[in-house]
């Protein structure tokens, strides 16, 4: 049975959450391994979600999808399309949550594999 997506707009609600911090180890596998599957705009979403984060110093943060739109300067088709890829490469998984609850969605930051298990 397919469940039907409702259509990501710039008011639909996220919560960004994330089990650890991300080290500067695996930032450098972001970079040098990750980066050119993702694309720019792939990378740069999935820094700033990192970076809300960081900002906020806490496991979550809630915000709307027209501020990433804004922070990224980006349609909402290209960020579809950006976290289609980082789910891809399982660095990220969405959530929806039940019908009328706020957030709407939960992103799931998943830590980078290192880059000897990258290349197995």
């Amino acid at each position: 049975m397919t469940q039907e997506r409702t259509p990501l707009t710039p008011k639909t609600t996220v919560a960004i959450t994330a089990a650890a911090t991300l080290t500067a180890d695996q930032r450098e596998v972001l970079d040098d391994l990750y980066q050119p599957l993702i694309g720019v705009a792939g990378y740069g979403l999935l820094l700033v979600l990192w970076r809300q984060l960081g900002l906020n110093h806490g496991t979550q943060v809630q915000l709307k999808h027209s501020e990433l739109l804004n922070l990224l300067n980006i349609s909402v088709t290209e960020l579809e399309h950006c976290r289609q890829r980082l789910e891809a490469l399982e660095l990220m998984q969405t959530y929806r949550n039940q019908p009328d609850k706020l957030p709407e969605l939960v992103y799931e930051l998943q830590q980078p594999v290192s880059a000897s298990t990258f290349f197995w």
